[in-house]
C-alpha cells in the first residue's frame, strides 16, 4: 500500500507553506518513490514546452524522496539528467525514482520522467550523501517551522 513520504513546510517542490512553490505530494512502496505533475504557463521554458530546470528539480527531489520513504536522510551530491524529448505544457507527467544501490554513505538512485501517454521525457541518476547528525537535526527543523 503506498504512503506519502515526508514534506519539508517551505520546500520549492513539495512544501504545504510555500506560496510559490509546486506543493507537489510524493507517494512511495518498497524502494521506489513517484508523483504526478500536471504544468501550466507559470512553468514554460520555449513557448508551450516545460522549462527544463523544473524537470531536473522534480527529478532530483522524488530521487531523494526514494531514499527517504526508506528513513535514508540524505542531501543531494550529484545528478546527470538526459533530456529525450520536448515536455509539452498540455500534458501530465509522471516522475518516479528508486534507490539502485547503498555504499556506505553513498546512495545512488534512477529516476525518470515520462508524459500521460508513457513516453520517456527524460531520465536521470543520482548520488546522494547521508547527513551528520546535527545535519540531520538542522533539515527536521524544517518539519516543525
Amino acid at each position: 500500500m503506498p504512503k506519502e513520504v515526508v514534506r519539508y513546510n517551505h520546500c520549492f517542490v513539495c512544501g504545504p507553506d510555500n506560496p510559490i512553490g509546486l506543493n507537489l505530494k510524493f507517494l512511495s512502496e518498497g524502494n521506489r518513490a513517484w508523483t504526478e505533475f500536471q504544468p501550466d504557463r507559470r512553468h514554460e521554458g520555449y513557448k508551450g514546452i516545460l522549462h527544463g530546470g523544473i524537470i531536473a528539480t522534480i527529478l532530483d527531489e522524488v530521487m531523494i524522496k526514494a531514499a527517504l520513504a526508506q528513513g535514508i536522510i540524505c542531501v543531494t551530491a550529484s545528478m546527470e539528467v538526459r533530456f529525450k524529448a520536448p515536455a509539452n505544457l498540455n500534458s501530465r507527467f509522471h516522475f518516479e525514482a528508486s534507490v539502485s544501490k547503498v555504499r556506505g554513505r553513498v546512495i545512488e538512485t534512477i529516476g525518470n520522467m515520462t508524459d500521460d501517454r508513457g513516453k520517456l521525457i527524460a531520465e536521470a541518476s543520482g548520488l546522494y550523501m547521508t547527513v551528520s547528525p546535527e545535519m540531520q537535526a538542522r533539515l527536521n527543523e524544517s518539519l516543525s517551522e
